[in-house]
């Protein structure tokens, strides 16, 4: 099993274990409220996010010297495990186009995917205001530059390594729906080979992205108090 294939292997498993646990809450969160019993004050189990995403192209690297950002999305979950620490999955597309073919190549367009694991935490600063930050754990990224000449159209994949560092703010609309704002920045290492000369600007892809989206929080307990109060 490849890099790639272990990756879609480990969100599909996530997916199923957040969606099982969040169900499992659901009614013992009933079962808590018809017993009477104090929830935590602003506990979540997890969420989803989906958002539009903003490619800021930066900095000494092929990104940021040869192509221009357009737009893209990005959709995530998070599993809160212990209180406030969390571990997501994350899916994206970013789009670009070429700004200096000498850079680049003869190439019109890119696009670049993305799927990693991450680990973060959460601070609610208020019961409408939440912040967090995560860093990828693995993950991978693939850039796909497109050109066409006499009506043929042809692709270039490069694949790489995620680096990325996110910061988010969520301000809550009630206690289910969230207005979400994430910064990132991504720094992959690219597995790129090319003339010695011009080795270093293709070593790294190096960019920032701004996502405008909203958040849907689900449950009332981490998974380490769910599991304990099931026992």
């Amino acid at each position: 099993m490849n890099l790639n294939s272990r990756i879609k292997f480990y969100c599909f498993a996530f997916i199923l274990i957040f969606k099982g646990i969040c169900i499992a809450q659901i009614n013992d969160s009933m079962l808590e409220i018809n017993g009477g019993k104090r929830l935590p004050k602003n506990q979540v189990l997890g969420t989803y996010a989906i958002g539009y995403t903003l490619p800021i192209a930066t900095g000494d690297n092929f990104v940021g010297k040869g192509l221009e950002g357009k737009g893209g999305y990005s959709v995530d979950a998070q599993l809160f495990v212990f209180k406030h620490f969390f571990i997501s999955g994350t899916f994206g597309v970013n789009y670009f186009d070429v700004k200096n073919k000498e850079i680049i190549g003869n190439y019109y367009k890119a696009k670049e995917g993305h799927q990693y694991l991450g680990l973060g935490y959460e601070f609610v600063l208020a019961t409408n205001f939440r912040l967090g930050f995560s860093t990828a754990l693995f993950g991978k990224s693939q850039f796909i530059n497109t050109s066409e000449t006499n009506n043929r159209v042809a692709f270039q994949r490069d694949t790489g390594r995620i680096r990325c560092y996110e910061l988010y703010f969520d301000y809550m609309l009630n206690k289910i729906i969230a207005l979400h704002l994430n910064a990132a920045y991504r720094n992959d290492r690219m597995d790129i080979k090319t003339a010695s000369e011009i080795q270093p600007l293709f070593d790294n892809a190096g960019f920032y992205t701004v996502t405008f989206g909203l958040r849907l929080y689900f449950g009332n307990k981490d998974v380490f108090s769910g599991i304990k109060s099931a026992k």
